[in-house]
């Protein structure tokens, strides 16, 4: 399926790519539980009708980002390493966008977008759709649960700042990657 053409100089485009959620990624609530000593939160097993079998890990990160306004992302891997993930913010809060890159979706070349903060629940990423993030508080961390291992052959990225996706990232953007940076556009990236 061909991509959404180019973007306009005004926000029409924007409102025909931004969408409210792509289909199989979903924001799940975690269980939190509260006493006088703090916060027990349970992630794992997820529910809403996704099992262990459709979700089994393959490994756990962190992402510690000391400055606001520090852009990660767009990342994704494909077959034969395409993998779903759970995203969870441990602390401070991030911009969260999702990039849908499945050929066969309605909802390809678009993106949704939400705000994590440690009590918002867990994000249910479906493989091939990118990921990225803009912190929005200092010393900010994020947990991924992924399911399958990392492979630098089949790691992609599309450009967080491509100037047709036109993501209305929240601040000024402080701090990215020049590996991030250096990513292809959408339309340059053929999945």
């Amino acid at each position: 399926m061909a991509h959404v053409g180019k973007a306009q100089q005004d926000n029409s485009d924007l409102d025909s790519r931004l969408v409210s959620s792509l289909d199989g990624c979903q924001l799940i609530d975690n269980h939190n539980f509260f006493d006088e000593r703090g916060t027990f939160r349970k992630i794992l097993p997820l529910e809403h009708g996704i099992t262990s079998s459709h979700f089994s890990v393959s490994q756990i990160n962190l992402s510690h980002n000391r400055i606001v306004g520090t852009v990660r992302g767009l990342h994704y891997q494909v077959e034969p390493f395409a993998e779903s993930k759970l995203v969870s913010c441990i602390s401070g809060s991030v911009f969260d966008v999702l990039l849908d890159l499945r050929p066969k979706s309605p909802t390809y070349g678009k993106f949704a977008c939400y705000r994590l903060t440690p009590a918002s629940g867990s994000l249910l990423i479906s493989p091939l759709v990118a990921h990225g993030f803009q912190t929005l508080e200092e010393d900010t961390v994020l947990l991924y649960i992924h399911t399958n291992d990392y492979s630098p052959a089949d790691s992609k990225g599309i450009n967080p700042l491509d100037a047709e996706l036109r993501i209305p990232w929240t601040l000024p953007i402080s701090k990215i990657s020049d590996s991030d940076r250096d990513l292809p556009s959408l339309s340059e990236v053929v999945v």
